[in-house]
């Protein structure tokens, strides 16, 4: 980790001033990847009402998953079914290649065995689709560490 605060790899250092939701106050960069057009574009639409949030890209499908990942979100949204695949399937390449990025798995129909399933993948939380207004608008208040740990 170098002296500055940055691990070496562009993303902030926790706790630091430039790290999102830190004194700076940076906005957090969410990207989402979800098979529902509705879906994403009341993402989008919440996003541009809550101050402190940047959405920098959503994708239909784990086809778009390295163009979303490509803009840098510090936390990316998935649905839980996506289109040809489970989104905790996508879980531990997304941990491997991008640990920075914390992952929330989202579920229309949440069932206990697949948020379990979830964590234990290495996902930062998992919810029904129906709390992600709570969750951006922590983030936009706390920052990442409304995601704890």
């Amino acid at each position: 980790m170098s002296a500055g605060g940055d691990p070496g790899d562009g993303t902030p250092e926790r706790g630091s001033p430039e790290e999102p939701g830190g004194e700076g106050r940076l906005p957090v960069r969410l990207a989402v990847l979800d098979d529902s057009d509705l879906f994403r574009e009341t993402v989008l639409r919440l996003v541009a009402r809550q101050p402190g949030l940047e959405l920098t890209a959503t994708g239909a499908g784990p086809e778009d998953l390295d163009r979303v990942l490509a803009t840098r979100p510090a936390v990316l949204c998935v649905d839980l079914n996506l289109s040809g695949a489970l989104g905790t399937d996508l879980l531990p390449w997304i941990r491997t290649e991008h640990p920075e990025v914390r992952v929330v798995l989202l579920s229309g129909n949440l069932e206990p065995e697949f948020a379990d399933r979830a964590r234990a993948a290495g996902a930062a939380a998992c919810m029904s689709k129906d709390q992600l207004l709570p969750l951006l608008r922590a983030l936009a208040e706390r920052g990442l560490d409304a995601l704890g740990g």
